[in-house]
């Protein structure tokens, strides 16, 4: 089976990053305890944080 050349990754969230201070992150599909909804992602956004890394455009 292919896949249309339109189809892409469900994105699971995206961030917006606001100058040097601030970064926000969505999860889709998540509820107010992020990492009990949805444990992949969360950890994707975590180990972005522990490791110094910027945050995933889309994850």
């Amino acid at each position: 089976m292919e896949l249309p050349s339109s189809w892409r990754l469900p994105v699971g969230g995206w961030t917006q990053v606001y100058g040097n201070i601030l970064s926000f992150a969505t999860v889709r599909g998540a509820a107010h305890e992020v990492p009990f909804s949805q444990p992949e992602r969360s950890l994707v956004l975590f180990k972005s944080f522990l490791e110094g890394r910027a945050l995933p455009e889309i994850f």
